[in-house]
């Protein structure tokens, strides 16, 4: 049995006070979350930008781990950390990989050869279902077969879509999965989504929507937009960065080198 991953989406918007900081100060804060992700190498940290149009928030991050204490631990210190009392949240979701259950073996080969690995080059998007009671209540082969309608229609499909599905039970109570997916092509996406409306368990869908709709980008180039406080709502406008350069990566919350106190609200 393949190993699980946990993960993490945080999509958040820049709240007015980072704008009012001086570019040193923008680069120290960016500074210290750099140094406590790079606390945590188990953790992958993916960075990402919103597309245009109004998408009501300025980035998301997604945290992944096959090691689920040390990815809440990693968050529970960031949402403490200096620079994210500069943001706010608009959605936090988590979840996880599990073995594929309604798709068959040949099903999921085809998959792994049609859709290529994660690349900064294409689209990502993050949609997010929660099922009805009914769905639940279905016989196991019933379900079985409508999910396999989807991969089906995917496997069909002109463009390749990468496709990743993240459980939430047990971490997450706002919705049933997190879908995450990258293409090529945005067009391609988004038709796939709407054909998948019309498929039979789109009836036992109680919600469904997109949450985040963007590219994964270089750690460098996140850090790039963010220290602009660059807003992607129409009408605003990116503060002027000042001259300077950060100094030293500063130690976190008050740590002594090389160490760190318990993460916020852990237990001794």
């Amino acid at each position: 049995m393949a190993e699980s991953t946990y993960c993490q989406f945080r999509v958040a918007r820049l709240r007015p006070t980072w704008r009012r900081l001086t570019g040193l100060e923008r680069s120290e804060l960016l500074a210290g979350l750099e140094a406590l992700v790079s606390r945590y190498p188990e953790v992958r940290v993916d960075p990402y930008l919103p597309g245009d149009g109004d998408p009501g928030c300025d980035f998301m991050l997604r945290l992944e781990s096959s090691d689920p204490r040390a990815l809440e631990e990693m968050g529970a210190w960031m949402a403490a950390a200096a620079f994210f009392q500069h943001v706010e949240p608009v959605l936090t979701a988590r979840g996880r990989t599990l073995t594929p259950r309604y798709v068959t073996p040949e099903q999921v080969e085809a998959l792994l050869r049609r859709e290529p690995a994660p690349d900064l080059g294409r689209h990502a998007f993050l949609f997010r279902i929660s099922r009805t009671r009914d769905w639940w209540h279905l016989p196991d082969q019933e379900r079985r077969a409508m999910v396999r309608e989807h991969v089906d229609r995917g496997l069909a499909a002109g463009e390749p879509i990468y496709r990743c599905c993240y459980y939430c039970a047990g971490l997450d109570d706002q919705q049933d999965f997190l879908y995450y997916l990258e293409s090529y092509s945005e067009a391609a996406v988004l038709e796939a989504y709407a054909a998948a409306q019309a498929l039979r368990d789109a009836r036992y869908w109680a919600r469904h929507d997109l949450v985040f709709q963007g590219r994964l980008v270089t750690l460098a180039k996140w850090k790039d937009r963010v220290r602009l406080g660059i807003a992607h709502r129409p009408g605003a406008q990116p503060a002027a960065a000042e001259p300077g350069e950060a100094g030293p990566l500063p130690q976190h919350l008050g740590a002594p080198p090389g160490e760190m106190p318990p993460p916020p609200g852990a237990h001794p």
